[in-house]
């Protein structure tokens, strides 16, 4: 390939990239209706292995509409270039038909024995309620917080500045005892431009906060370190993590 050919298609795939991104909000709708709909269920339940064709899928959803078949199967074609299910193509010429099934990744969708699973955070996030019908305790956690051998907080620091976060954190040291500590789930972003999967996604909600909450963001190391040392808690373990978020412990 001669140099101007190389960077003719260097041009065409920087191209076609800005408008995948421009459209990228079609993938997270794409997969949220792919989950209410229980695809990922359903071939589940198919077997190990199992490959079903779009109107083999269609026929255990709740519809008579006969274009099912077709539209499903443009949003499962989708989610397959992304690798969320694989693909492969049957047949010829008007026969040709796609089958699915399940890949690594949208086994993370599938609801487990207890009934989780990695689509609760994606429903969160796009219904137009977060916690429809939840009842609240009244309280504010800058004046008072209850009294317990051990605070635990998920994703509420991410929410604050810097100085909220020491205010928070010393209203926790308050109320715990002496060998009391601070239980706190959140990312925690790397420092360098990571390419992993995990570092996007925790760089992507970085942003999520930015646009949505004044003062929000998602903190490295150390800077989780200067807000909990500020508060007065003497030691600080990062102690596993968990996905894309890690557990750690503010001790006093």
């Amino acid at each position: 390939m001669s140099m101007m050919e190389r960077n003719n298609v260097e041009e065409d795939e920087s191209f076609f990239y800005a408008v995948e991104l421009r459209s990228s909000v079609v993938l997270p709708m794409s997969l949220f209706a792919t989950i209410e709909l229980g695809v990922f269920e359903i071939l589940a339940k198919a077997g190990d292995g199992a490959k079903l064709s779009s109107s083999d899928i269609a026929s255990h959803l709740p519809t008579e509409n006969p274009d099912a078949p077709m539209m499903l199967d443009r949003i499962l074609t989708l989610l397959a270039s992304h690798s969320v299910l694989d693909c492969v193509v049957v047949g010829e010429s008007s026969s040709m038909r796609k089958l699915y099934s399940l890949s690594p990744v949208s086994k993370h969708f599938l609801l487990e024995a207890h009934g989780a699973s990695s689509h609760a955070i994606m429903k969160l996030g796009l219904d137009k309620f977060w916690k429809e019908g939840v009842e609240h305790v009244a309280g504010d956690m800058f004046e008072k917080i209850p009294n317990g051998d051990a605070i635990f907080m998920k994703w509420i620091l991410h929410d604050w500045n810097d100085e909220d976060c020491v205010k928070i954190l010393k209203k926790c040291y308050e109320a715990t005892p002496s060998n009391g500590k601070v239980i706190n789930v959140d990312m925690v972003i790397p420092i360098m431009a990571e390419t992993t999967h995990e570092a996007k996604s925790i760089f992507q909600s970085d942003l999520v906060m930015l646009s949505q909450i004044p003062g929000g963001k998602e903190r490295n190391q150390h800077e989780f370190q200067a807000i909990a040392y500020a508060a007065g808690f003497k030691t600080i373990n990062f102690a596993c993590p968990i996905g894309n978020v890690r557990v750690m412990e503010f001790i006093k």
